[in-house]
């Protein structure tokens, strides 16, 4: 008779459940649920905070000119310039202002601009926290929600022009860079729609179409991705062939440079608490770390030259 092996009665004949696998998986879901919690809290306090700063203003300078020019709804009236920059969607913005919350409440005007700093704020936080972790994409939403020198750009709900084209900006470069790793045409039809629309905030934008058109026809996808700049770079020459108004001269392009070096100065002086001779030496030493990081490929070269 062959040998049988005993049967270990209170030995249990089913698989075990205690997976390591699985306690793991329900403490990042757990990390998950604790760190959603705390970005909606902090959305939540600075939104408070916002509209604490922002209360007292009232209409301001070129509020006033769209109060009297752009109180009625037209389409000649939403594609007018202000002040040379396209201004499209500010106009909408604040047209459909005056008809919802008329002129004696602020209220609309406020939160169409916390809305739309808190979500640039959360766009970057977030390119930030898929590389470098949730500290610091923490950081980088504290730097950018209060910002101190800037903080006219977050009071005045005017500066929805500006906040929008930056917002855009920044949303365009996320779809650019699902476009890379995927060639899905959403991904380009996406990326072109958001470049479209920070032009339509203001001038801004065609920096943002500039940079975005540079890292495009520089990449190796060009071929295939050309039409995404193109699409709004067409629409942007059309409109400016009817609308576009500049003084611009050869005296300003030099001024441009000037200022550009002088912000870049005084943005380094602050950083070191110094002077700006400090904060010269500060841009300086950046630009020979870039260039050395692009000569030993450290950094892509089509997103550094569209960035510039």
């Amino acid at each position: 008779m062959a040998d049988c092996e005993p049967l270990n009665v209170g030995e249990s004949t089913t698989a075990r459940t205690d997976d390591p696998d699985d306690a793991r998986t329900n403490t990042d879901i757990a990390g998950n649920l604790a760190l959603a919690a705390g970005a909606g809290v902090a959305v939540v306090v600075s939104a408070v905070l916002l509209a604490r700063l922002i209360a007292p203003v009232r209409f301001t300078f070129d509020e006033w000119m769209f109060i009297a020019d752009r109180y009625r709804f037209s389409v000649d009236n939403v594609l007018r310039p202000h002040n040379g920059h396209p201004s499209m969607l500010p106009a909408l913005a604040y047209t459909l202002g005056f008809h919802i919350a008329g002129l004696h409440d602020q209220w609309f005007y406020r939160f169409t601009l916390i809305g739309a700093h808190l979500a640039l704020c959360g766009a970057l936080a977030a390119r930030v926290w898929r590389r470098h972790g949730p500290t610091a994409a923490g950081a980088v939403w504290l730097l950018v929600c209060f910002m101190s020198a800037g903080a006219t750009n977050i009071v005045w709900p005017f500066q929805i022009g500006l906040v929008g084209s930056v917002l855009f900006f920044v949303l365009a470069v996320d779809a650019l860079d699902r476009l890379r790793q995927s060639g899905r045409t959403r991904d380009a039809v996406w990326c072109t729609t958001m470049v479209t629309a920070s032009v339509m905030c203001s001038a801004v934008g065609v920096a943002a179409l500039v940079a975005i058109g540079v890292v495009v026809m520089v990449g190796k996808d060009r071929r295939r991705d050309w039409w995404v700049p193109v699409v709004p770079l067409s629409g942007w020459a059309i409109w400016w062939s009817v609308y576009g108004e500049s003084s611009t001269g050869t005296s300003d392009v030099s001024a441009i440079f000037r200022l550009l070096w002088q912000s870049a100065q005084s943005s380094g002086a602050a950083i070191l608490a110094g002077n700006d001779l400090a904060g010269g030496a500060l841009v300086m030493a950046l630009f020979v770390i870039t260039a050395l990081a692009l000569l030993r490929r450290k950094i892509e070269f089509h997103q550094t030259v569209g960035l510039l």
